[in-house]
C-alpha cells in the first residue's frame, strides 16, 4: 500500500494523505477522500493532475507510473459552456425541405407477389398540379404493359428475402407458387397436383450419418445368426457356431496323433546358415528401430487395434469343471463380455449368475469384462477355465444332471470338432470318388497305403538308430 498527498487550491487551501493500493484506480481514492476536504467536494467534476498533467482515473494505480508520495493536485473541471439556441428560421416556401418518405412496407412473399403481378400492371397516373408541392417517392414501380407477367413474378420472387413456408400435408401447389419457387435460387421445384409435403429435398449424407448407419447396419448383421449355427442355439440368441464335446475327446484324439520323431535331428540342423544369419539381423534392427521411435500413447493404442484388427479368428475352449467343453471363434477385437454372454445363454440358468472365467497357471481371474481379447494375451487361441461362485449361485451343484441346458447337452459330440469336420469331409470326397469312378479310388487307396508302409519303414529305421548309441551334437563334449 502506498500513501500520496491530494492537494485542493480552494478557497480554502486543503491538503489530506490517503492510502493507494495496487490495483485501485484514483477515481476510488477520489471519492474517498472527497469527504474530507470541508467543504466536501464533488468527484465528478474534479481531476487529478501530476505536474500540470492530467492523469487516468480509470487506471489502476501501479500501471500509472507515479512515484509513491507523489503529490497531485485538484483541479475543477471547467463547466461546458452552453450552446445558444439556434433563431428559428423563417418559413420559407422555396427552402421547404419536404417531409421524409415513408417507409416502403415490407416485400410480399413470392405466392403473394407472384399473385400480385398482373394487377400491378397499369399505366401511369398523371403528374401532380402543384408545380411547388415535392411529390414523396413512389412505393413500387409500375410495369410495362407489353411485358409478360412471368418474369415480373420472377423478378418479385428474386427481390424478396427468403422464406422458409410450412405447407399442409393435403394442400397442393399452384402454379403461381411454382414460378415464384423456380425462380428462386437452390429452391427445388414443386410438382402440381402433389402434396408439398411429400416433395423433400434430397440432401447429401453426412460422413456421421453415414458412419452411425454404417455401424448400425454392422450391428444388425451381428445380431443375425450364421446359417451355419444350430437351431436350438439360434433360440437361444446365439449368433455363431459352437462345438461341444468332452474331455475325453480331446484325450482320444491326443492318443491317436502320430508320436513325435524320436530320431535325433542330423548335424547340419544346429548349424548357423547365411539365410538364418541375415533373418536374425533383420529381426534385431526392426527391434532397435521400433523401441527407438517415441510414440504417444495414442499412436501405440492405434498401432495395438490395427494389429488386432488384422488378426484372423481367435479360437476359444471354454473348459466346465464336468470336463465338458465349449469351443467356439471370436474376433481378436471382441470383449471379454461376449465370451461371458456366449457362456451365460448355454450355461444352465441356475448356476449362469455364479460362473467366472479365468486362466491357469497361474490362476487368473479375468474380471475386466470391457477388455479385448488382444489386450488379455488370449491370441491367437486360448484355453478358459469356469469356476463357480456358490454364494452368486442360485444353487451350488447343478440341478438338473449337467452344467449346460439340456438343449445344449444334446449337440455333445463323441470328436474334437477339427477331426469331426475332416472325417466329414474325407466321407464326401470318398462317396463322390466312388460314385464317379471305382478304380481312382483303388490308385488313392493303395498310393495312402503305399505312404503309410513307407512312414512306418523311416520310423523302425530310426528308431534302431537310435538304439544303437548314437549321441547327439549337442550332447558331445
Amino acid at each position: 500500500m502506498t500513501s500520496i498527498t491530494l492537494s485542493w487550491f480552494g478557497p480554502p487551501e486543503q491538503k489530506h494523505v490517503v492510502k493507494v493500493t495496487a490495483m485501485q484506480t484514483l477515481t476510488n481514492v477520489l471519492q474517498a477522500a472527497s469527504s474530507k476536504f470541508k467543504p466536501a467536494l464533488q468527484p465528478e467534476q474534479c481531476e487529478l493532475q501530476l505536474s500540470k498533467k492530467a492523469v487516468d482515473l480509470r487506471t489502476p494505480f501501479r500501471l500509472l507510473n507515479v512515484p509513491a508520495g507523489s503529490k497531485l493536485d485538484i483541479i475543477k473541471k471547467d463547466a461546458p459552456s452552453t450552446p445558444a439556441a439556434p433563431a428559428p428560421a423563417a418559413a420559407s416556401t422555396s427552402s421547404a425541405v419536404p417531409p421524409p418518405a415513408a417507409a416502403a412496407p415490407p416485400p410480399p412473399p413470392p405466392a403473394a407477389a407472384a399473385a400480385a403481378a398482373p394487377a400491378a400492371v397499369a399505366p401511369p397516373p398523371p403528374a401532380a398540379a402543384a408545380p411547388a408541392a415535392v411529390a414523396p417517392p413512389a412505393a413500387a414501380t409500375a410495369v410495362p404493359l407489353e411485358q409478360p407477367a412471368v418474369p415480373a413474378a420472377a423478378a418479385a420472387a428474386a427481390a424478396a428475402p427468403r422464406q422458409v413456408s410450412f405447407v399442409a400435408p393435403d394442400a397442393t401447389v399452384t402454379p403461381a407458387a411454382a414460378a415464384a419457387a423456380a425462380a428462386a435460387p437452390d429452391a427445388p421445384a414443386a410438382e402440381p397436383g402433389r402434396p408439398a409435403s411429400s416433395q423433400a429435398p434430397a440432401a447429401a449424407a453426412s460422413p456421421e450419418a453415414t458412419a452411425t448407419s454404417s455401424a448400425a447396419a454392422a450391428a444388425a448383421a451381428a445380431a443375425q445368426p450364421d446359417s451355419s449355427v444350430n437351431p436350438a442355439l439360434a433360440a437361444l440368441g446365439v449368433t455363431a457356431p459352437v462345438f461341444v464335446f468332452h474331455h475325453r475327446a480331446l484325450e482320444a484324439a491326443a492318443a491317436k496323433a502320430p508320436s513325435p520323431m524320436e530320431v535325433d535331428p542330423p548335424d547340419e540342423f544346429f548349424e548357423l546358415t547365411a539365410e538364418d544369419l541375415q533373418r536374425m539381423q533383420a529381426q534385431a534392427a526392426a527391434k532397435r528401430k521400433a523401441e527407438s521411435v517415441f510414440k504417444t500413447r495414442t499412436a501405440r493404442e492405434a498401432e495395438s487395434a490395427a494389429r488386432a484388427a488384422s488378426m484372423g479368428p481367435v479360437r476359444v475352449r471354454l473348459h466346465l469343471p464336468d470336463g465338458t467343453l465349449l469351443q467356439s471363434d471370436f474376433k481378436a477385437t471382441d470383449a471379454l463380455s461376449r465370451v461371458q454372454d456366449l457362456l451365460h445363454k448355454l450355461a444352465a440358468p441356475e448356476l449362469a449368475p455364479g460362473l467366472y472365467l479365468y486362466t491357469t497357471p497361474p490362476k487368473t481371474l479375468l474380471k475386466d469384462a470391457a477388455a479385448s481379447l488382444y489386450s488379455l494375451q488370449l491370441v491367437p487361441a486360448a484355453h478358459i477355465h469356469v469356476g463357480l461362485d456358490e454364494k452368486r449361485a442360485q444353487a451350488a451343484t447343478p440341478t438338473g444332471g449337467g452344467w449346460l441346458r439340456p438343449e445344449v447337452q444334446a449337440l455333445m459330440q463323441e470328436a474334437v470338432p477339427e477331426q469331426q469336420q475332416a472325417a466329414d469331409a474325407q466321407q464326401e470326397e470318398e462317396s463322390a470318388a466312388g460314385s464317379s469312378n471305382s478304380g481312382a479310388e483303388a490308385a488313392a487307396a493303395a498310393q495312402r497305403a503305399a505312404r503309410l508302409a513307407a512312414a512306418a519303414a523311416r520310423q523302425s529305421s530310426g528308431s534302431a538308430a537310435a538304439g544303437g548309441g548314437k549321441v547327439p551334437k549337442w550332447f558331445k563334449k
